[in-house]
C-alpha cells in the first residue's frame, strides 16, 4: 500500500555551492528539519493526550516518538504497607487521578504546566532495591534521585511521618521478597521497597530552565504522594493500636510517629 494521501513532504534545495559543500549542507539541513519535525510531532501528540486523556503508545519509550526520561524520583514505602502492595499502589495512583490517562498497557498520567505550556507524561510504580550489606541510605531505583525537601517534621502540629533521614530509612529496611519471589542469598541481604515516579517529556532546549521546571513539578508531586503514604500508614497503625493497645511497635513505626531528632511536642517541669 502506498503512503496516505494526507502525508506532507518537506523539500530542500541547495544551490550555488560545490557538489561536496552542497551535499554537506543538504545533510545538515535534513538533520535539523528531522529534529524539528520530531519535536513538533511530540508536542502535538502530548497536547492531544492532555486534551483527550487517552494513552498514545507512540510516546512511550520505544515508541515511534518515544519521550525521554527527564527525572526519576523515589522514596521508601513504609513497611506497614508492604503486606498489600497492590492496594498501596492503587491508593497512591488514585492520588494522581486528576492527571490519569485511559488505555495503554502501562499506567500513565499526563501533567501540563500552565505557566510554560509544557506537557509531561508521568508513570508511578514500585521497585525493589536489593543488595548485600545495603547502605543505611537506600539507593534510588535504577539510577534515580532520592527526592529532597519531603514534608518537614520540625514544625509543631505539622504532619508527622517517616523522616527522610538515614536513621528512618535504615529502620524501614526489612527482609522482603521481591515480586519475582527472589530469595535472599544470605541473612545479610537487605531489601528496600521504593515508590518510584518517572517523568517523561521533551529533552533539549534551555537545559537549566527545563531541569528547574521538572524539579519543581516532581518535588510537588512527590510531596503529595508522600503525604498520601503517611495517611495510609497512620490509618493502619490507628486500627492496630485500637485493636491492641499493647501492640509492639517496630523501629519503623517509632520513626514514623516520632522521627529521630524531632523537637518535643510539649515539655513539663516537676519539683523533686
Amino acid at each position: 500500500a502506498g503512503p496516505p494521501e494526507d502525508v506532507e513532504h518537506v523539500h530542500a534545495t541547495v544551490a550555488g555551492a560545490a557538489p561536496e559543500g552542497a551535499l554537506a549542507a543538504l545533510s545538515a539541513t535534513e538533520a535539523a528539519v528531522r529534529q524539528a519535525l520530531d519535536v513538533a510531532t511530540k508536542r502535538v501528540l502530548l497536547r492531544l493526550v492532555d486534551d483527550s486523556r487517552t494513552h498514545d503508545p507512540r510516546l512511550v519509550p520505544g515508541g515511534a516518538f518515544g519521550l525521554a526520561e527527564l527525572r526519576r524520583d523515589t522514596f521508601p514505602l513504609h513497611e506497614r504497607l508492604h503486606a498489600d502492595k497492590p492496594r498501596a499502589l492503587r491508593a497512591l495512583r488514585a492520588a494522581l487521578s486528576p492527571f490519569s490517562v485511559a488505555g495503554g498497557e502501562g499506567v500513565y498520567f499526563v501533567y501540563r504546566q500552565m505557566a510554560s505550556d509544557d506537557t509531561f507524561l508521568l508513570q508511578l510504580g514500585l521497585c525493589d532495591v536489593q543488595g548485600d550489606d545495603a547502605p543505611q541510605q537506600a539507593p534510588p531505583c535504577a539510577g534515580g534521585v532520592t527526592p529532597q525537601g519531603l514534608p518537614s517534621h520540625e514544625a509543631p502540629g505539622g504532619p508527622r511521618g517517616p523522616s527522610p533521614t538515614a536513621e528512618a530509612q535504615a529502620a524501614a529496611e526489612a527482609a522482603w521478597q521481591a515480586n519475582n519471589n527472589a530469595t535472599p542469598s544470605h541473612a545479610r541481604r537487605r531489601s528496600t521497597l521504593q515508590v518510584e515516579l518517572r517523568v517523561l517529556g521533551l529533552a533539549g532546549g534551555d537545559a537549566a530552565h527545563g531541569e528547574a521546571l521538572v524539579a519543581e513539578i516532581t518535588d510537588g508531586l512527590v510531596r503529595h504522594l508522600f503525604r498520601k503514604m503517611e495517611e495510609m500508614a497512620l490509618a493502619i497503625l490507628s486500627v492496630l493500636l485500637q485493636r491492641n493497645p499493647d501492640l509492639k511497635l517496630s523501629p519503623a513505626d517509632i520513626a514514623f510517629l516520632r522521627p529521630p531528632g524531632a523537637p518535643p511536642l510539649a515539655t513539663a517541669r516537676m519539683l523533686l
